[in-house]
């Protein structure tokens, strides 16, 4: 039966996790950002897994941000790090194609009617800077922030329409099978 526990990059990850499946650990690995080397991710990471041994799998979810690597590179050589530090079978690495609001651009349309005013948005959800797009899409009224706003945005989202448009969406989720939504 699995016991999972969450590794997140940054709040907005932790709070969507926290409302998609409450009563497991979500912690922040500690270091993000796009200039952050898998190294040091990796090393942040370990000592988290450690610390989270009684749970599996681990759920690991990052941004890829403005990284040159594609997602599957830097899935591929942080899995390596994290093997050599002996946690192999133990993860499960989810990386957004830049940003978590990538994933929130793969329903967009459905976004749009569930929130007024918003601006249509026509283009690849993983060929541009989500959390910036999504901040010109908004109506003219709204300021968006992060942890309230696209929390809300991303609880909205239709998770089999998101995996429809959104490879790297696609990527993570084929490989979890949890009781939460």
């Amino acid at each position: 039966m699995p016991n999972p526990a969450f590794l997140v990059d940054g709040q907005m990850e932790q709070r969507i996790v926290q409302k998609l499946c409450p009563g497991h650990p979500v912690r922040l690995i500690g270091c993000n950002g796009e200039n952050v080397s898998m190294a040091a991710v990796a090393k942040s990471l370990n000592a988290n897994i450690r610390m989270l041994k009684r749970n599996h799998p681990i759920i690991i979810v990052l941004d890829r941000e403005r990284r040159s690597q594609t997602t599957d590179e830097l899935i591929a050589e942080l899995s390596l790090l994290l093997d050599n530090y002996g946690h192999q079978g133990q993860y499960v690495i989810g990386m957004a194609d830049r940003t978590i609001e990538n994933w929130i651009l793969a329903d967009w349309g459905y976004i749009r009617t569930q929130m007024p005013g918003c601006r249509q948005f026509l283009s690849d959800p993983e060929a541009c800077h989500g959390k910036s797009a999504i901040k010109k899409l908004m109506p003219p009224n709204v300021l968006y922030h992060e942890t309230t706003i696209g929390v809300d945005l991303f609880l909205k989202c239709r998770p089999q329409e998101i995996r429809k448009a959104s490879r790297s969406f696609q990527s993570f989720v084929s490989k979890i099978n949890l009781g939460c939504y």
